[in-house]
C-alpha cells in the first residue's frame, strides 16, 4: 500500500507533498538523480509480475486479480523483477534513471534530508 504525505526539506526548508509505495495496479519508482516519482502499471509488465509472484508463492490471488498459479512460466527473482521494473520505467527527463531503491529527494534542492510529516492519503 502506498501513501502521500507532507514533507519538509531540512536543507532548504522547502515544503512539498511526496508519495511512497505502490498500489494494487502499479509499482512506484523514483529517479535517483532528481527524486521524481513514476508509476509502472502492472499491466505493462504482467508476465514478469506473475513470474515474480510465482517465486514468492503467495497463498491467494492478489487484490488486482493476479494469480501466479495461472502462469505457466518459470518464476523470477526479486532482482530480476526489479530490473524489469527499472527498464520499463525508462529514463527520467533529468537524465537520471528510475529505481526501486532511489531515496526521497527535495524537488527544490535535491537534498535527501527530508522530514516526513503527516500522512494525507493512503492508496492501493
Amino acid at each position: 500500500m502506498g501513501h502521500m504525505f507532507d514533507a519538509v526539506c531540512q536543507s532548504c526548508q522547502h515544503r512539498f507533498t511526496a508519495n511512497e509505495g505502490g498500489g494494487f495496479h502499479f509499482e512506484l519508482l523514483r529517479c535517483g538523480t532528481c527524486g521524481t516519482s513514476k508509476g509502472v502499471p502492472y499491466r505493462t509488465i504482467w508476465n514478469s509480475y506473475l513470474a515474480y509472484l510465482k517465486g514468492l508463492k503467495t497463498r491467494m490471488p492478489e487484490p488486482n486479480g493476479a494469480d501466479w498459479r495461472q502462469y505457466p512460466g518459470e518464476p523470477i527473482s526479486k532482482e530480476e523483477y526489479r530490473r524489469v521494473l527499472e527498464t520499463e520505467a525508462g529514463a527520467c527527463a533529468c537524465g537520471g534513471t528510475f529505481s526501486v531503491d532511489a531515496p526521497l529527494r527535495c524537488p527544490a534542492c535535491r537534498s535527501e534530508k527530508i522530514e516526513r510529516g503527516e500522512t494525507k492519503i493512503l492508496f492501493d
